[in-house]
């Protein structure tokens, strides 16, 4: 007879197990406009943008749309461009875990961020769009618009033309 323990297997899906997660935003055709989400993998998130009512592809919120496509095991960097660089150790590489306060430093245009398990050097003018776009409140002090899972999910698109802003609101374009 054969003991043992039995342990079970984890499965995870990546985005791209999921079509509608690597398909471009489509506005579907019809006029009755009504905020939808898309994922986008450059930026590992998903943004707003307006769908027309008919056909198409879509997320019903960002939070739906995050669950399915944002894995959790994704890029810390995120955002066009060489968005990450080897981080410098100045004592050569330090014994896991390490930090970015573990003597790490970036080249120029880059800063540290703790991953999983290791400092990245990620482009500092994406890290800070993405935090930026993604605050809690606006430039002028208003609380942002978004969605109240069990965290807050700031609601943000490309640009304003992709938004549809709700009574008392009105799109503010924090970054290019």
């Amino acid at each position: 007879m054969l003991k043992g323990i039995v342990l079970p297997t984890l499965l995870g899906c990546a985005a791209a197990d999921y079509p509608a997660c690597s398909a471009k935003p489509n506005s579907g055709s019809g006029n009755n406009f009504v905020q939808k989400f898309y994922y986008d993998p450059v930026w590992n998130t998903c943004f707003a943008f307006k769908y027309g009512g008919t056909g198409g592809n879509f997320y019903g919120s960002r939070h739906e749309c995050e669950r399915r496509c944002k894995t959790m095991d994704g890029p810390v960097c995120s955002g066009p461009g060489k968005n990450s660089a080897g981080p410098i150790f100045g004592n050569g590489p330090p014994t896991f875990p390490s930090y970015c306060w573990d003597d790490v430093s970036c080249p120029k245009n880059y800063s540290c961020f703790n991953g999983m398990s290791s400092p990245h050097c990620c482009l500092t003018f994406n890290k800070e769009a993405y935090a930026q776009g993604n605050a809690k409140t606006c430039p002028n002090g208003v609380a942002a618009a978004g969605e109240n899972q069990s965290y807050f999910l700031v609601t943000v698109g490309k640009s304003c033309n992709n938004l549809i802003c709700g009574s008392g609101y009105a799109c503010q374009q924090v970054n290019q």
